[in-house]
C-alpha cells in the first residue's frame, strides 16, 4: 500500500509539473503576441507616414528654357505652342524656388514668377537661360572649345569648320565632338557680289565619324533679297549639354532660328545611337505661304528626283557635309572617281549605262530616301538604285545634263493633302518648260511633310 500510495504522490507531482509548464508556456507565447502586434503596427505606422511623405515631395521635376516649360524627351518644340497653353492657375506650380543654368555654368537659386497674359505669351521669369525646380548635378561633365582644329578633321570637310566643341555626352570616357561649318562671305566679296551665309551643326563620335547632320541653314537670309542686314548664322552659342532628366546623360538643346517663333531641338547620344530630330532646315523667312512646309517637302523631293530621272549620281554619306542627308556629287566625272566599275555595261530602254558598285549598305541608302519620300514612291522611282547580293547599293548611271525644277503655283484640289503645281523646269543651259504636277502629302512618323505620290501631266 505504501508503495501505491508513493506512486500516487509522485504522479501528482509529475502532473502539476507539467501543468506548470503548459502555463508558462501560454503566457511566454501571449507576450510574445503582443510584443509582435505591437511592432506590427508601429511597422505599419512607418510604412503609412513614408507614404505621406512620399505624397508630399513626389512632384516631380520640371525644366524650363527661357522661362518655358519643355519636355523632358527628345525632339523638335515650339516653345509658343508651351507658351499660350497655360492658365492663371499655373502660378501655384511655377512660382517656386528655381536653379538656373547656362552653358557649362550654375548660376544659382532664384525664385521664378509667373508672368500670364491670357492669349498671349505666358513665361517665367527671374530664371537662367535653363531653370530645374530640383536640386541635382545637371552639369555632370562640360564641354571644350578647340583652338585648333585635329588634324583628322582638317581634310575632311566641304565646308570649312568655323568652331568646334568636344563633350563626353554619354559619360564613357569619349568625347564627341559637335562642330559648326559654313560660308559667310559679305557683299562683293565672291562671284556676282551678292552676300553668301550657309552654316551647318553636326554629331561626330570619338573617331571623328559623323554621326549626323543636327542642323542644315543653307540660305541664311531672313528676306528674298540678300543683304548683310537680314543674314542669319548658326552658332554653337545657342548649344547647350545638360542632363535634364537626371540620368548622367547630357542631352543637346539646340536653338533653331525662325522668323517669328522659338523653337529649339532637343537630342541624346548614348552608345552610338542618336535620338531626337536630324537634318533640320530653319525656315526663316516670313510664313506668308500657307503650304509652305508643303513646299519644302516637295522641293526636297524635286532635288532628288532630278538626279535619279538624268543619272546623276545620288549616294548617302556620313562623312561629310551633306545635302537632305546625303552626299551629292556636282559632276558624273567626280562620281565615277568614287564608284567602282562592275566592268560591265548594261541597256536600259535601250541606252547602254554602266553598273557601279558602293561600299554603301543599301538600307542605309532606303533609310535616309524615306525621310523624304514614301516607301511606294521610292520602289517606283528610285529605280536605278538597288541591292546586291550581298545588301551593298549598286547604281546604274549614264553621263546627261543636271536637271532643275523651281515651284511656282501650288494649288488644292478636291482629294484630301493633294495639289496641282506648276514648275520651272530646265535641263542643262536648255530653255525653261513649264511642268505640271499632281502632289500627294503624307506626314512621316516625325509629323514632317513628305511626297507620297507624283505624277507628270
Amino acid at each position: 500500500m505504501k508503495n501505491e500510495k508513493g506512486i500516487s504522490l509522485v504522479s501528482i507531482l509529475i502532473v502539476l509539473i507539467i501543468a506548470l509548464i503548459i502555463v508558462i508556456g501560454a503566457i511566454i507565447f501571449l507576450l510574445y503576441n503582443k510584443d509582435s502586434d505591437e511592432n506590427n503596427n508601429s511597422s505599419d505606422d512607418i510604412l503609412i507616414v513614408n507614404d505621406t511623405l512620399n505624397e508630399e515631395t513626389s512632384n516631380e521635376a520640371f525644366v524650363l528654357y527661357d522661362g518655358v516649360e519643355i519636355k523632358k524627351e527628345t525632339g523638335w518644340i515650339n516653345l509658343f505652342d508651351n507658351m499660350v497653353n497655360l492658365s492663371k492657375e499655373s502660378e501655384e506650380k511655377y512660382n517656386t524656388k528655381y536653379y538656373n543654368y547656362e552653358k557649362n555654368k550654375y548660376l544659382g537659386e532664384s525664385e521664378g514668377t509667373f508672368q500670364y497674359e491670357n492669349g498671349g505669351y505666358n513665361f517665367v521669369e527671374k530664371v537662367g537661360k535653363i531653370a530645374i525646380n530640383k536640386k541635382y548635378n545637371a552639369i555632370p561633365r562640360t564641354s571644350t572649345k578647340l583652338n585648333e582644329i585635329p588634324t583628322e578633321l582638317s581634310d575632311m570637310m566641304d565646308y570649312p569648320i568655323l568652331e568646334i566643341e568636344s563633350i563626353d555626352l554619354d559619360g564613357n570616357g569619349s568625347l564627341e565632338y559637335i562642330l559648326l561649318c559654313g560660308v559667310n562671305y559679305e557683299a562683293n566679296q565672291i562671284g556676282d557680289g551678292t552676300p553668301v551665309a550657309s552654316s551647318y551643326i553636326m554629331l561626330l563620335d570619338s573617331n571623328y565619324k559623323k554621326i549626323a547632320d543636327l542642323v542644315s541653314l543653307e540660305d541664311g537670309f531672313t528676306t528674298e533679297e540678300k543683304t548683310e542686314e537680314s543674314k542669319v548664322f548658326l552658332s554653337l552659342d545657342d548649344v547647350i549639354y545638360i542632363d535634364i532628366d537626371e540620368d548622367n546623360i547630357m542631352e543637346i538643346i539646340i536653338k533653331i532660328p525662325t522668323h517669328e517663333e522659338e523653337e529649339i531641338s532637343i537630342l541624346k547620344y548614348e552608345n552610338g545611337r542618336l535620338e531626337g530630330k536630324t537634318n533640320i532646315i530653319p525656315n526663316i523667312l516670313p510664313n506668308n505661304d500657307e503650304n509652305s512646309d508643303l513646299k519644302r517637302a516637295l522641293e526636297r523631293y524635286l532635288t532628288l528626283y532630278s538626279l535619279t530621272d538624268d543619272g546623276a549620281p545620288l549616294l548617302c554619306s556620313y562623312d561629310s557635309t551633306t545635302t537632305y542627308g546625303l552626299q551629292l556629287y556636282d559632276t558624273y566625272e567626280e562620281m565615277e572617281s568614287n564608284l567602282e566599275p562592275s566592268g560591265k555595261a548594261i541597256m536600259v530602254n535601250g541606252e547602254q549605262m554602266r553598273l557601279y558598285k558602293t561600299s554603301i549598305k543599301f538600307e542605309t541608302y532606303e533609310k535616309e530616301l524615306l525621310k523624304y519620300v514614301s516607301q511606294e514612291l521610292f520602289e517606283k522611282q528610285f529605280t536605278k538604285f538597288y541591292k546586291d547580293i550581298d545588301g551593298m547599293l549598286c547604281v546604274i548611271l549614264n553621263s546627261g545634263d543636271g536637271e532643275n525644277y523651281k515651284i511656282t503655283t501650288m494649288e488644292p484640289t478636291n482629294e484630301e493633302n493633294t495639289f496641282k503645281v506648276t514648275c520651272d523646269h530646265s535641263v542643262g543651259e536648255n530653255n525653261i518648260n513649264e511642268e505640271v504636277l499632281m502632289v500627294k502629302f503624307e506626314q512621316n512618323n516625325l509629323g514632317d511633310y513628305i511626297v507620297s505620290d507624283c505624277t507628270f501631266e
